[in-house]
């Protein structure tokens, strides 16, 4: 399990007004939900906020949440909101868990090793799941769930059901969802024309939405 520590303040003020001089002065608004607590208000300094992202990058971890006059707090990421065009950070929301009861997260796919497939019958990877869902303890949290690629010929496919069980960790999709694939170069280039045809069409269907992305858009932890 990786773990954080992430120093916060509690915020009074709420909307965009409120939002805005927070980020003005260098920090994030962010939110902490819990189930034994009403959701709180917080300001997050925007610099640290930003290594701490940077160094879990595409990995799951429980964040410890420090606060002046307050108990430490553990908690994951539930959504972290960026300006889609500068990048900047806009708002931060956590989600607390207790230490003793299991939790439920999505945590990342990752692929290990090169695929038979691929160096000796012309194949390519397809990574159907980017994401399992699980269920834990907090120190049980795996930063990713690790996938061995290196017997996979052209052709085949491991299923959730296939993958090495982790102590502490319920998968809980379904047991026959395909996770990684080993496809002819052919058939990625066939799906690839196929989208390409479908954006073309519908080029010019409408701009609704376009103004929803004024308001940044969102990641999900």
């Amino acid at each position: 399990m990786k773990q954080q520590k992430l120093t916060v303040r509690p915020r009074i003020g709420i909307g965009r007004g409120h939002s805005r001089r927070i980020r003005a002065g260098g920090e994030v608004p962010a939110v902490i939900y819990g189930k034994r607590n009403e959701p709180q208000a917080l300001a997050v300094n925007s610099r640290v906020l930003g290594q701490l992202l940077k160094s879990i990058a595409g990995s799951a971890a429980v964040i410890e949440i420090e606060a002046e006059d307050s108990e430490t707090r553990l908690s994951i990421i539930q959504e972290v909101q960026r300006n889609p065009i500068t990048d900047q950070l806009l708002h931060l929301d956590l989600h607390e868990v207790d230490a003793n009861e299991k939790m439920t997260v999505n945590v990342n796919v990752h692929t290990r090793g090169e695929a038979f497939g691929v160096l000796n019958e012309g194949g390519v990877m397809d990574l159907a799941s980017h994401d399992i869902q699980i269920r834990c303890l907090p120190k049980d949290l795996p930063e990713f769930i690790e996938v061995d690629v290196e017997d996979l010929h052209v052709g085949q496919t491991l299923h959730l059901r296939e993958l090495a069980a982790i102590e502490g960790v319920e998968f809980l999709d379904d047991s026959e969802r395909p996770i990684v694939s080993c496809v002819h170069a052919a058939v990625i280039e066939e799906v690839d024309e196929v989208v390409e045809e479908e954006d073309v069409e519908g080029e010019g269907e409408g701009e609704e939405g376009e103004a929803e992305a004024e308001d940044g858009e969102k990641e999900k932890g």
